[in-house]
């Protein structure tokens, strides 16, 4: 004959069925906290970034680039705002504005940033000057082939990333460099 196991057994499955629940719903609080403690919507003036859109950015200067204007625009991916430019079924450029709840917080990401790539790029970082509180260049294949072009740029409690995909048989760099510092200079005079 079986019996049934003593009514204090389930009891303690009960206890540690709640406790491993309780347990999570408090690190799941808990995760929530810090993200929203590193990230944050609003830049240091207050202004949410939800309020500017990829439709605000003037690209004349992704015309010089490519010679012609994108075809179309929309949101990327990443970021508190991002956006992304193509045409002719080509990528173009785009950007994605990351705001921090401190400046801190910020200058933490943008120096981790800048140290990888500056070890990691093919060419190194190079800096810029008179974007932000700091900002440098990278491209991501060699020079005489297509390559992704990046500017990241610091800016109080935000970080900036412009970028685009050239050819140099076919585009500037120097046209390239152009319209990123063109667009994170947008990006400031938007979400400042």
């Amino acid at each position: 004959m079986i019996l049934p196991p003593p009514p204090h057994r389930e009891r303690n499955l009960w206890m540690i069925g709640g406790t491993v629940v309780v347990s999570l719903a408090v690190a799941m609080a808990a995760t929530l906290f810090v993200l929203t403690e590193i990230r944050d919507t609003r830049n240091a003036n207050g202004a949410d970034l939800a309020e500017t859109g990829c439709h605000d950015f003037d690209l004349a200067s992704y015309e010089r680039l490519f010679g012609q204007g994108p075809d179309d625009g929309g949101p990327g991916s990443g970021g508190d705002l991002a956006c992304d430019w193509s045409h002719d079924d080509e990528d173009g450029g785009g950007l994605v504005i990351d705001a921090w709840t401190s400046t801190e917080a910020a200058q933490t990401y943008w120096d981790d940033e800048h140290a990888w790539w500056a070890a990691n790029a093919d060419d190194g970082a190079t800096e810029v000057p008179g974007l932000g509180d700091a900002a440098f260049l990278f491209a991501q294949g060699p020079a005489g082939e297509p390559q992704k072009r990046q500017l990241m740029v610091l800016d109080g409690n935000r970080t900036i990333a412009t970028f685009c995909w050239i050819d140099p048989a076919a585009h500037s760099t120097a046209d390239a460099d152009a319209y990123l510092e063109d667009l994170a200079a947008q990006a400031i005079q938007l979400t400042g």
